[in-house]
Protein backbone atom coordinates (compact mmCIF):
# COMPACT_ATOMS: atom_id res chain seq x y z
CA UNK A 1 0.00 0.00 0.00
CA UNK A 2 1.26 3.68 -0.88
CA UNK A 3 0.39 6.02 1.33
CA UNK A 4 -1.13 9.17 -0.44
CA UNK A 5 -0.12 13.05 0.39
CA UNK A 6 -1.89 15.52 -0.91
CA UNK A 7 0.57 18.68 -1.35
CA UNK A 8 -0.85 22.17 -1.95
CA UNK A 9 1.58 24.46 -2.63
CA UNK A 10 2.74 27.33 -4.86
CA UNK A 11 6.28 27.22 -5.10
CA UNK A 12 6.46 25.59 -8.29
CA UNK A 13 10.11 24.63 -7.19
CA UNK A 14 9.32 24.03 -3.79
CA UNK A 15 6.48 21.76 -4.89
CA UNK A 16 8.61 19.98 -7.26
CA UNK A 17 11.58 19.31 -4.45
CA UNK A 18 8.88 17.90 -1.57
CA UNK A 19 6.58 16.12 -4.63
CA UNK A 20 10.31 14.33 -5.33
CA UNK A 21 11.09 13.54 -2.16
CA UNK A 22 8.10 12.25 -1.06
CA UNK A 23 7.69 10.34 -4.18
CA UNK A 24 11.59 8.59 -3.18
CA UNK A 25 9.85 7.89 0.27
CA UNK A 26 7.68 5.63 -1.25
CA UNK A 27 4.76 8.35 -1.24
CA UNK A 28 1.93 8.75 -3.82
CA UNK A 29 1.91 12.48 -4.04
CA UNK A 30 -0.79 14.74 -5.31
CA UNK A 31 -0.08 18.42 -6.30
CA UNK A 32 -1.71 21.40 -6.90
CA UNK A 33 -0.85 25.00 -6.70
CA UNK A 34 -4.04 27.19 -6.47
CA UNK A 35 -6.48 27.43 -3.56
CA UNK A 36 -9.35 26.79 -6.15
CA UNK A 37 -8.13 23.76 -7.06
CA UNK A 38 -6.79 22.72 -3.99
CA UNK A 39 -10.46 22.96 -2.43
CA UNK A 40 -11.74 20.60 -4.90
CA UNK A 41 -8.55 17.70 -4.06
CA UNK A 42 -9.39 18.34 -0.42
CA UNK A 43 -12.69 18.03 -0.04
CA UNK A 44 -12.99 14.72 -2.51
CA UNK A 45 -13.08 11.72 -0.04
CA UNK A 46 -12.71 9.33 -2.90
CA UNK A 47 -9.21 10.37 -3.61
CA UNK A 48 -8.44 8.82 0.22
CA UNK A 49 -5.85 10.73 0.93
CA UNK A 50 -3.20 9.69 3.88
CA UNK A 51 -1.97 12.74 4.82
CA UNK A 52 -1.43 16.47 2.95
CA UNK A 53 0.86 18.98 3.01
CA UNK A 54 -0.77 22.65 2.85
CA UNK A 55 0.68 25.77 2.16
CA UNK A 56 -1.22 28.71 4.29
CA UNK A 57 -0.59 31.66 1.56
CA UNK A 58 -1.92 29.94 -1.34
CA UNK A 59 -3.68 31.90 -4.49
CA UNK A 60 -7.44 32.70 -4.58
CA UNK A 61 -8.24 30.40 -1.88
CA UNK A 62 -5.67 30.44 1.36
CA UNK A 63 -4.58 26.99 3.12
CA UNK A 64 -6.25 27.49 6.43
CA UNK A 65 -9.66 28.21 4.67
CA UNK A 66 -8.77 25.09 2.96
CA UNK A 67 -8.43 23.10 5.97
CA UNK A 68 -10.68 24.62 8.43
CA UNK A 69 -13.07 23.53 5.41
CA UNK A 70 -11.73 19.42 5.34
CA UNK A 71 -12.31 19.51 9.12
CA UNK A 72 -16.13 20.69 8.85
CA UNK A 73 -16.41 18.00 6.04
CA UNK A 74 -15.42 15.30 8.91
CA UNK A 75 -12.34 14.83 7.20
CA UNK A 76 -9.47 14.13 9.76
CA UNK A 77 -6.37 13.09 8.08
CA UNK A 78 -3.08 14.80 9.45
CA UNK A 79 -2.21 18.31 8.05
CA UNK A 80 1.14 19.99 8.04
CA UNK A 81 0.62 23.75 7.21
CA UNK A 82 3.98 25.09 5.55
CA UNK A 83 4.69 28.98 5.04
CA UNK A 84 6.77 31.48 5.50
CA UNK A 85 4.29 32.68 8.76
CA UNK A 86 6.55 32.54 11.75
CA UNK A 87 4.18 34.99 14.01
CA UNK A 88 3.12 33.25 17.77
CA UNK A 89 0.00 33.70 16.76
CA UNK A 90 0.10 32.85 12.89
CA UNK A 91 1.42 29.35 14.56
CA UNK A 92 -1.81 29.15 17.08
CA UNK A 93 -4.10 30.25 13.91
CA UNK A 94 -2.77 27.64 12.34
CA UNK A 95 -2.98 24.58 14.61
CA UNK A 96 -6.63 25.82 16.02
CA UNK A 97 -7.77 25.57 12.54
CA UNK A 98 -7.14 22.16 12.50
CA UNK A 99 -4.00 21.55 11.08
CA UNK A 100 -1.60 18.83 13.10
CA UNK A 101 1.67 20.01 12.20
CA UNK A 102 3.52 23.61 11.31
CA UNK A 103 6.23 24.00 9.75
CA UNK A 104 7.95 27.51 9.30
CA UNK A 105 9.66 28.03 5.86
CA UNK A 106 12.82 27.90 4.92
CA UNK A 107 12.72 24.22 6.59
CA UNK A 108 14.95 21.27 5.72
CA UNK A 109 12.97 18.76 3.27
CA UNK A 110 14.18 15.83 6.02
CA UNK A 111 12.70 17.74 9.21
CA UNK A 112 9.23 17.62 6.19
CA UNK A 113 9.77 13.91 5.78
CA UNK A 114 10.08 13.15 9.44
CA UNK A 115 7.40 14.98 10.41
CA UNK A 116 5.33 13.39 7.27
CA UNK A 117 6.48 10.25 9.06
CA UNK A 118 5.89 10.92 12.46
CA UNK A 119 2.03 11.73 11.65
CA UNK A 120 1.24 8.81 9.46
CA UNK A 121 2.71 6.34 12.19
CA UNK A 122 -0.06 7.33 13.88
CA UNK A 123 -3.21 4.81 13.71
CA UNK A 124 -6.33 5.89 11.87
CA UNK A 125 -9.48 6.75 13.48
CA UNK A 126 -11.88 3.92 14.67
CA UNK A 127 -14.66 3.22 13.49
CA UNK A 128 -17.48 2.64 15.90
CA UNK A 129 -19.10 -1.10 14.39
CA UNK A 130 -22.30 -2.14 15.13
CA UNK A 131 -20.99 -5.57 14.30
CA UNK A 132 -18.56 -7.50 16.59
CA UNK A 133 -16.87 -10.60 15.04
CA UNK A 134 -14.98 -13.05 17.06
CA UNK A 135 -13.59 -15.91 15.55
CA UNK A 136 -16.74 -17.62 13.53
CA UNK A 137 -19.21 -15.55 15.65
CA UNK A 138 -20.76 -12.81 15.16
CA UNK A 139 -22.83 -10.01 16.97
CA UNK A 140 -24.79 -7.36 15.28
CA UNK A 141 -25.61 -4.90 18.48
CA UNK A 142 -28.10 -3.06 17.16
CA UNK A 143 -30.65 -6.29 16.30
CA UNK A 144 -29.44 -7.88 19.00
CA UNK A 145 -28.53 -10.74 16.62
CA UNK A 146 -25.83 -13.71 17.19
CA UNK A 147 -24.77 -15.40 14.01
CA UNK A 148 -22.08 -18.13 13.71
Amino acid sequence: YKMRVLLLEDDLNLCDTIEQSLAKEGYSVDSCHDGETAMLYALNTDLGYDLAVIDRMLPIIDGLTIIKSMRRKGITIPVIIITGMSALDDRVDGLDGGADDYLVKPFHIRELLARVRALTRRPHEIKESSCLIYADLSFDRTNQVLRK
